[in-house]
């Protein structure tokens, strides 16, 4: 003899009336139809040692040790007794909750799977906030490669040509501001120089180291010019463009641009002021 659950097998008559009774008087537990398997499973089970546990559809605490000990006592038709009768329905209902779960896993992952966007009206059931936001933190990462393959965005290029980049880059406005600074210098010895005729002497013994520093910072200019103009697009226009920094780019090189072109003019202006000093005082002595 196969039970199954919900069979009215499983139920003394006790049990079907009282289950009757609950349907006739409207109470049922959250306002669904009350379990067919509660007259049959909410007896007490014993465990082979002599104390009794409830299964979780006796929460209502209706038929209690004396119904299940009086169940206990009859024999069913197949030679099992009434309690693995009622211990195998309520494994019947488990099963089934755990296959209606698993289901709904499956078409949740399907979904996922196919993209399927989710429906406006309602929100995604079975799905931790957790798990939503790991999947759009995955989201915004697809869309950031895929800005970057298109040759844009805030890419975290580790290449050996990215580093040598910005490492040019760098040193190409270091030189920049060496060429100014010595430029300026240059010039303010010279104002030195004109005011006190004894400063000549001091402007001459620096006039070779400042003359070096500025050949190496205006050789660095032309030569780490030549690359940073190669990779301007990639490495410093596109990011610009993506965090909406272009003015603030333009202005940038323009000033530098305004640098270099002052500086080389100021020592041009300060060299042959330098050599007209040198021959007024060479022609008093």
């Amino acid at each position: 003899m196969v039970l199954r659950a919900g069979s009215g097998a499983l139920r003394s008559p006790s049990c079907r009336l009282f289950a009757v009774g609950r349907r006739r008087r409207g109470r049922t537990r959250q306002g669904r139809r009350p379990c067919v398997q509660r007259g049959a499973c909410a007896r007490v089970r014993h465990d082979g040692h002599g104390r009794a546990s409830r299964c979780r559809h006796a929460r209502a605490g209706h038929q209690g040790v004396r119904a299940h000990v009086r169940a206990r006592r009859r024999s069913s038709a197949d030679g099992r007794s009434p309690g693995e009768g009622r211990v195998r329905a309520c494994a019947v209902l488990r099963d089934d909750k755990r296959q209606r779960g698993h289901n709904r896993d499956v078409g949740l992952q399907a979904r996922l799977a196919r993209h399927e966007p989710d429906h406006p009206s309602r929100e995604r059931r079975g799905v931790p906030p957790a798990v939503r936001a790991r999947e759009e933190r995955r989201r915004v990462a697809g869309e950031r490669r895929r800005l970057a393959r298109r040759g844009g965005g805030e890419r975290k290029d580790r290449s050996m040509t990215a580093i040598l980049v910005i490492l040019n880059n760098y040193f190409h406005d270091v030189a920049t501001a060496v060429l100014l600074s010595s430029a300026v210098i240059l010039r303010v010895l010279e104002r030195q120089a004109e005011q006190a005729p004894e400063a000549l002497a001091a402007l001459e013994r620096s006039y070779p180291a400042l003359t070096r520093f500025a050949r190496v910072a205006l050789v660095w200019i032309v030569v780490g010019g030549i690359p940073r103009t190669i990779f301007f697009t990639r490495y410093e226009w596109d990011p610009a463009v993506v965090k909406g920094i272009v003015p603030a780019l333009l202005v940038k090189h323009a000033l530098m641009a305004a640098a270099v072109i002052a500086g080389f003019a100021m020592w041009v202006r300060t060299r042959k002021r330098l050599m007209t000093l040198v021959k007024e005082r060479d022609g008093r002595t």
